[in-house]
């Protein structure tokens, strides 16, 4: 059985919901409307991608919000 992005997202980056939380959200019949964002930790140098991240996985350092274009009001917001 193959797991969803979200699953692994959040097994690899951790998370403050459950594993099974979009089973649970879709019984609900409720959908979550909180994007992605891109992190950068400037210990490792990398770039993170998470709905909320406080600390490098790898490293465990703090990690920065990254601006975006849509941030910077270069990309139009999606509807």
């Amino acid at each position: 059985m193959r797991r969803s992005l979200r699953e692994w997202l959040a097994d690899r980056f951790g998370s403050e919901t459950p594993a099974n939380h979009s089973t649970a959200v879709a019984g609900a019949g409720a959908e979550t409307n909180e994007s992605a964002r891109l992190y950068t930790c400037p210990g490792c140098e990398k770039t993170l991608v998470a709905r909320r991240l406080d600390s490098c996985p790898a490293c465990g350092g703090a990690v920065e919000r990254t601006q975006t274009g849509q941030d910077l009001g270069h990309v139009p917001a999606a509807d």
